[in-house]
């Protein structure tokens, strides 16, 4: 008797949780609150916060989003989450790739060399989000623009171009991890225009300028345009 009894009473306690679960499943399935029970904000899927907001608006005094910490393998694959050598990988890349889209992790692989044959390889430490195609670096807190420093400039007359992207390596390079090509673009916000004419930004980052007639031997050393590296 004493076993049957604890049997049943065993029953009763597995069946109450079950009940339960069925009650908050409906709950669950709409807004959740994480952190504490306050009600989510309304346009909320899921909202962290462990007090309602006061004053300023602050949510939370106890922690924050804590990211998973992962070793980035490639900027265009999903390793190490999705082997290149896993056949879901290899029959629907694409429609991975694009499911994906939003995926956020803070990446700790740094390569200690830069190595420009293996740009897609090359990442630095902080956090980075899956656009569909390919990892690109969060600019939380970070500066989106910055000046490119002096350089020089054929002042001959006539039509010239310049690499940009290869004066920000030269410039760059000893200071850590430098932007991937295709992650910048280029601003020009000034050039002495009785001197040169800018032409155009090619899609491979050179500048394309003219140096006009001038009314002296020689271009002064006054003569200069600004450019801004754009963070895209």
């Amino acid at each position: 008797m004493i076993l049957k009894k604890n049997r049943i009473d065993g029953n009763k306690f597995m069946f109450i949780p079950v009940i339960m679960f069925c009650f908050l499943c409906p709950k669950l399935s709409a807004q959740v609150t994480i952190g504490s029970f306050i009600e989510p904000e309304k346009a909320a899927l899921l909202d962290m916060k462990d007090k309602a907001a006061d004053s300023i608006n602050e949510t939370a005094n106890r922690g924050g989003l804590g990211l998973p910490r992962v070793r980035l393998v490639n900027r265009n694959t999903l390793e190490p989450f999705i082997p290149v050598t896993d056949q879901d990988w290899i029959a629907n890349a694409n429609k991975l790739k694009e499911h994906h889209a939003g995926l956020m992790v803070y990446n700790i692989n740094v390569p200690p060399v830069k190595d420009d044959s293996k740009a897609d390889e090359m990442f630095r430490q902080g956090i980075y989000i899956w656009n569909g195609e390919r990892w690109k670096e969060a600019q939380f807190g970070k500066e989106s623009f910055f000046p490119l420093p002096l350089f020089n400039l054929d002042l001959t007359k006539g039509e010239h171009s310049i690499n940009l992207y290869k004066e920000y390596d030269t410039q760059f390079s000893k200071s850590g991890r430098l932007y991937a090509a295709d992650e910048l673009d280029y601003v020009v916000t000034f050039c002495d225009t009785t001197v040169l004419k800018i032409d155009s930004i090619g899609v491979k980052n050179d500048l394309y300028y003219t140096v006009k007639e001038t009314p002296f031997a020689s271009p002064t050393p006054a003569v200069f345009v600004n450019v801004e590296l754009v963070v895209k």
